[in-house]
């Protein structure tokens, strides 16, 4: 995590800075989604965890949440990389599942840091919507340095990939939360 913390402030600040540091350091997914998205992944969990902890108290139904947010989480990630990386010739981009798997999590950095504290703040909605706002901003910058998306089409697969993006995360949250209530049942 430390060796991306360079990366993360660039990419609130100078979004095309970063990229330009990611396209150099030619970072493999596998290793990115190890060292970078899992750990993200599992803070968001326990945030979640804690609140729960915090209002409810302990049950056991706590750690199967924990665990299905995880599974949902990951699940989500994976499918839209899968996704839109078919969708990047078509808008004229280079197809490359790590490029692309590099864009869309570094390009969710935001989303991902408000997401940490959403549990714990009463405005909840409103800092997921700016993390998404900021999400949609630095994913655009991405795609164009680094997927090379030409700007004719950049806003089109910008919000083609968010849809995509969150309509997998919300199916995957539905069959996580169907499947929860069936295992708990």
């Amino acid at each position: 995590m430390r060796d991306y913390a360079g990366i993360i402030f660039k990419l609130l600040y100078q979004p095309h800075a970063a990229w330009v540091l990611v396209k150099d350091k030619e970072i493999r997914l596998s290793y990115l989604v190890l060292t970078y998205a899992l750990p993200f992944i599992f803070a968001g969990a326990i945030s979640k965890l804690l609140m729960y902890l915090l209002q409810d108290g302990f049950n056991s139904e706590l750690l199967w949440s924990f665990l299905f947010n995880i599974l949902s989480v990951s699940v989500m990630f994976c499918v839209s990389i899968v996704f839109i990386n078919q969708l990047t010739t078509r808008y004229g981009g280079h197809k490359d599942i790590n490029l692309t798997g590099t864009t869309i999590i570094f390009g969710f950095s935001p989303l991902f840091i408000m997401s940490l504290f959403s549990h714990f703040i009463f405005i909840q909605s409103t800092a997921m919507i700016w993390g998404t706002i900021i999400s949609a901003y630095t994913l655009a910058s991405g795609f164009k340095n680094l997927m090379m998306i030409s700007e004719s089409k950049l806003t089109g697969f910008t919000i083609i990939s968010l849809i995509i993006f969150l309509g997998v995360g919300y199916f995957s949250d539905g069959f996580f939360s169907y499947l929860f209530r069936v295992i708990i049942k």
